[in-house]
C-alpha cells in the first residue's frame, strides 16, 4: 500500500491540537494534544535540540504512530514537505530507522516527501479532523506514554 501524510495545523502551532494522518485505500489520523507538543518541545530542549529539530523530530514521531498498526502493509510513504529538504532528510532518515524496529526490510528510498495538494485524501482527512468537519472522535488520540520514548 502507498500512503501519503499530511498534518493539520503544523506541529509549531503550540496552543492547538495537530491531527497526523494517512490516506490511500485506508485512512487514519492521530490527534497529538497542544499540552503533549509541548511536554515533547520541553523534554527536547532539555536534551539541548533547537525548537526547529524538535518540530520535525515530533511530527516524525506521530507519523509512525500514525502508520505503526499497519506497516505490514505499507510499502511506500510520501510525506508532505513542510520543512527545507536537509530537515525532510533527517525526518526521513529518522522515521526510517523507527519503522526498521518493526519492519527490518522496509527501505529508506521508500519514504519520500512532496507537495501534498489540497485534492490529496491525507490533506482532506487531517484538515476537517482540524476545522471540525469531522468528530474528533476519529482519531486516536496520542499519549506520552505512547510518544516521549520515541523521543528520547
Amino acid at each position: 500500500m502507498r500512503v501519503t501524510v499530511d498534518q493539520s495545523p503544523r506541529i509549531e502551532v503550540w496552543t492547538k491540537p495537530s491531527f497526523i494522518g494517512f490516506s490511500n485505500s485506508k485512512q487514519k489520523a492521530v490527534m497529538l494534544p497542544s499540552t503533549l507538543k509541548r511536554e515533547c518541545l520541553a523534554m527536547l530542549e532539555r536534551k539541548g535540540k533547537t525548537e526547529d529539530t524538535a518540530k520535525w523530530m515530533i511530527f516524525a514521531a506521530a507519523i509512525y504512530l500514525a502508520l505503526h498498526d499497519d506497516l505490514h502493509q505499507i510499502h511506500s510513504i510520501t510525506i508532505d514537505r513542510d520543512f527545507d529538504k536537509r530537515t525532510m532528510d533527517n525526518l526521513r532518515h529518522w522515521l526510517w530507522q523507527k519503522i526498521r524496529t518493526k519492519e527490518p526490510q522496509f527501505e529508506l528510498a521508500n519514504i519520500s516527501y512532496s507537495s501534498i495538494t489540497r485534492a490529496d485524501a491525507a490533506h482532506h482527512l487531517v484538515y476537517d479532523l482540524f476545522t471540525g468537519k469531522t468528530a474528533v472522535e476519529k482519531a486516536v488520540k496520542l499519549t506520552s506514554r505512547q510518544v516521549l520514548p520515541l523521543l528520547k
